[in-house]
């Protein structure tokens, strides 16, 4: 059976492919992240983001952004990011164009290979170069939560200062 456009590809990520060639979507490989991200409250409502804008990328078709935003239920923020989720995570091609002011299209042209996706997210670990490592982000979730719920955890206003100095700090590593 020909790959996921006709083509055989022998470094293209087999495990994405069900028998018709089409790409499924290993949820399991999406780490979604940020400051604020709780892996308990978050990760259902975004993974079902990330499906329904796959469902329709999927047929390879150019979609203008207002529409798949409609049809989809997303925020334009939300699909921007997962856009970037499903090339990062998922080595999908998208093409995107401005069709006016704040209006794109995109549109799945492919599949990267392995060696691709590799060189895509070492790209990206090279621009965010400066960024905070892991580490770090746990600790500025963990003052993030904390600052939340300062008013109910009887933090005094200095701590709640000082872990704001802490975070802003953490913010420049």
């Amino acid at each position: 059976m020909a790959g996921w456009f006709g083509v055989d590809n022998p470094l293209a990520l087999p495990s994405h492919k069900n028998n018709e060639g089409i790409m499924n979507l290993n949820l399991e490989e999406t780490k979604f992240h940020g400051v604020t991200y709780e892996e308990d409250l978050d990760r259902s409502r975004l993974s079902g983001q990330m499906l329904r804008v796959w469902d329709l990328l999927k047929d390879k078709k150019a979609r203008a952004s207002v529409d798949i935003c409609d049809i989809a239920d997303v925020s334009f923020a939300a699909l921007r990011n997962r856009i970037s989720d499903l090339r990062v995570y998922h080595g999908v091609k998208i093409d995107v164009k401005r069709l006016n002011s704040g209006v794109f299209s995109y549109q799945v042209t492919g599949i990267m290979t392995a060696q691709e996706l590799a060189e895509y997210q070492q790209s990206l670990k090279d621009k965010r170069c400066g960024t905070i490592d892991h580490e770090a982000q746990e600790n500025l979730r963990l003052v993030y939560r904390m600052l939340k719920r300062a008013p109910e955890s009887g933090i005094s206003k200095e701590q709640a200062d000082d872990l704001a100095n802490l975070l802003e700090s953490l913010a420049r590593v």
